[in-house]
């Protein structure tokens, strides 16, 4: 065979493709592609040679899987609390309070309760009046609030119930003018009243009602007669009597909160009424 034909198969072995578009390698048909150290199998295509074993799709574990829904569950969890709470902590509307549709009496300023009829002057600070029910709505600069009714006479019985009882809690009766009048002053710390009278600006202490109710809705009655008696009840069971002239024919009665803390004070049901009898003095005398 000349060097021509020698060449010319070469060339025909080398570049041209035979059936099934396959090439072979040199050095034969069928034979394996020598030269780089790689072989290319028969049947295999040159690009998957090049590319190589292609790597396996990542899979996840199913302790991983089961991590994953779990923490998505707590997130979605957490989300539902959230909007509850929210929910739950958004103050709502509130109705009206009741007592704000009442009549706001300032100090010096005079104010009837269409419920009981009686007129009321806010002797120190300002008061609430609603429907029978006094509150002090704010105390002068001495922390004082005085809230003052009069009767026709000194021969009076008056009645009171006290929904809120603190410190300072009080009931006037005798009542003249600032400087003149007597009190009776809740002290729940220790379950008793104090009795004081002022005269001339003067207080003096009369000695405390001993041990009695100062619970919310005490009932209390004061009892006082021209002629120097008085006598002081709770749940209409007298606990205390005096027998002092001074401010006896005064006919002023009402409510106090005397004192920081006292603010709270609330009174409710203010009856009087007019007797011509001394009170009674069953019970331990001041």
């Amino acid at each position: 065979m000349s060097e021509r034909d020698s060449f010319g198969m070469g060339v025909e072995n080398r570049f041209s493709l035979p059936r099934g578009g396959r090439q072979d390698a040199p050095g034969g048909a069928g034979s394996g592609l020598q030269g780089d150290g790689r072989t290319l199998a028969e049947g295999a295509s040159v690009e998957g040679a090049a590319a190589g074993p292609q790597p396996e799709p990542a899979r996840i574990s199913d302790g991983r899987r089961r991590a994953i829904v779990g923490l998505l569950a707590l997130v979605a969890a957490t989300a539902i609390i959230v909007v509850l709470i929210n929910r739950t902590s958004t103050p709502k509307p509130e109705a009206q309070d009741a007592a704000s549709e009442g009549v706001t009496v300032p100090q010096g300023a005079v104010g009837i309760d269409k419920t009981t009829g009686l007129t009321w002057q806010a002797v120190k600070g300002s008061w609430l009046i609603t429907g029978g029910r006094l509150t002090v709505n704010e105390q002068d600069a001495e922390f004082f609030g005085l809230l003052i009714t009069q009767a026709e006479s000194g021969n009076v019985a008056i009645t009171v119930r006290c929904p809120v009882i603190v410190n300072g809690t009080a009931i006037v009766f005798r009542y003249e003018n600032p400087l003149n009048y007597w009190e009776m002053q809740a002290v729940p710390s220790v379950a008793s009243w104090q009795v004081w009278k002022v005269v001339g600006g003067v207080k003096t202490y009369l000695g405390d009602t001993g041990l009695s109710p100062t619970e919310a809705g005490t009932v209390i009655g004061v009892t006082t007669g021209e002629d120097g008696k008085l006598a002081i009840s709770f749940f209409n069971r007298v606990q205390k009597t005096y027998s002092d002239l001074a401010l006896a024919k005064q006919h002023g009665f009402g409510v106090a909160a005397i004192g920081l803390g006292s603010a709270g004070s609330t009174f409710t049901r203010f009856k009087v009424t007019a007797h011509s009898s001394s009170p009674s003095t069953s019970a331990a005398s001041g």
